[in-house]
């Protein structure tokens, strides 16, 4: 009997492990010379974002099944990337239940930016127009190109924020949670709220 649940457990334990690696991988690039702001969707995951001078989005994404799946098993089959322009707005969105998707996209400087993320982190390089970042759980990192800002505003519920490179820094700090403002004479605004986890912002 105690061979039958050995045996048992490990049939479950390899289950798991070959769900968790099976996975699928999308890339994409495509010009948006007439789009003002990107706005990504991703439930679960990591998002890695860069910028450079073109009009050219750059996308590759690796979706795969969660790791805390046992018995059920995510499909994977009609994976695609959901591309959608309404307003000079362009929705990014890989749509798939119960999967960890890791982006890395590079995107043009003269974009907004816009991420909504359930669960995960977002590393943003070199960016330099409006952001927009709504972060349930997880850690938010962000460079910036310059200080072309008017306002910065960061907050989380419960964790850490923190802005370096900017001088006149306000922050107001309860049990748990921080909150940072900074007022400027600049363009653009930043405003990133994470329900648990830490922000930072840093001009480069």
């Amino acid at each position: 009997m105690k061979k039958f649940y050995l045996a048992l457990g490990i049939l479950v334990a390899f289950t798991q492990m070959s769900y968790a690696n099976e996975k699928v991988e999308i890339e994409s690039r495509f010009d948006i010379a007439d789009v003002s702001t990107i706005i990504l969707n991703v439930n679960v995951g990591e998002v890695t974002l860069e910028t450079h001078q073109s009009n050219e989005v750059i996308i590759d994404v690796v979706v795969k099944e969660s790791d805390n799946r046992w018995f059920s098993k995510a499909d994977l089959d009609d994976i695609k990337l959901s591309k959608e322009i309404s307003q000079q707005n362009m929705y990014l969105e890989v749509e798939a239940e119960d999967t960890n998707q890791d982006w890395k996209i590079t995107v043009p400087q003269s974009v907004n930016l816009k991420l909504e993320i359930g669960v995960g982190r977002a590393h943003l390089s070199d960016v330099a127009k409006d952001i927009d970042i709504d972060l349930g759980v997880g850690d938010a990192n962000i460079s910036l190109a310059n200080d072309d800002y008017s306002r910065i505003e960061l907050e989380t519920g419960v964790g850490d924020a923190k802005l370096d490179g900017f001088s006149d820094v306000k922050s107001k700090r309860s049990l748990v949670s921080k909150t940072i403002d900074w007022n400027g004479k600049g363009q653009y605004d930043i405003n990133v709220d994470v329900g648990v986890g830490d922000v930072k912002v840093n001009l480069d």
